[in-house]
This record gives C-alpha cells, sequence and structure tokens, in this order.
C-alpha cells in the first residue's frame, strides 16, 4: 500500500497522475493550482474586490466552493487576465510609442 500525500492547502489527497508543486524542498506538497492560488490570490483578489483594493472587504474564495475548486476558479481567472494582457500588449497601440498618442 502507498502512501498518498495529502495537499498543504485543501488537504485534498494528491492522487497519482495529478500535477503538484512541491515546496520546502519537497517536504511539502500542493496540487499544482492550490500552490498558485497561495501565489495569485483568491478569485476576489484577482477581480479587485478583496480588501486589498476595497477598504473594508470581507471578499475571499467563492461561497460554496471547497478550497481546491477555489483554487482552479481563481487559476482559471488568472489565466482569462492573462490572455486579456497579452492582447492588449500585442495590440497596434500598446506597440506604437510605448502605447502614448
Amino acid at each position: 500500500m502507498t502512501n498518498t500525500p495529502t495537499c498543504a492547502h485543501c488537504t485534498e489527497p494528491i492522487l497519482e497522475g495529478e500535477e503538484r508543486m512541491p515546496f520546502n524542498a519537497g517536504l511539502v506538497l500542493m496540487h499544482r493550482n492550490c500552490g498558485l492560488r497561495g501565489i495569485i490570490g483568491s478569485l476576489a483578489h484577482l477581480q479587485g474586490r478583496c480588501s486589498c483594493f476595497v477598504p473594508g472587504s470581507t471578499a475571499g474564495d467563492p461561497e460554496g466552493m471547497t478550497l481546491r475548486q477555489a483554487a482552479d476558479a481563481a487559476v482559471e481567472e488568472w489565466k482569462r487576465l492573462e490572455s486579456l494582457r497579452r492582447a492588449v500588449a500585442a495590440s497596434p497601440i500598446a506597440k506604437c510609442n510605448g502605447g502614448q498618442a
């Protein structure tokens, strides 16, 4: 019987074949998206709704989602925002004189 590691973020098992992210020289393991969630922040942070942007806000992970589902949602939002950023950076106005008129 093998010892299935547990994700340090969501506490769910990390199953064989799932992408993982090692921390602390491999002593701490997380699902890839759980590890990224710790770097990029919550869905509310990515959308500018958390207390970093809105004084007094308590917005964080979406209600009703597990920690792992919330991490997956945050990574999907980050990917969406990154694709928009790349599209803007590649636009003709962004290339023309540093985006200045």
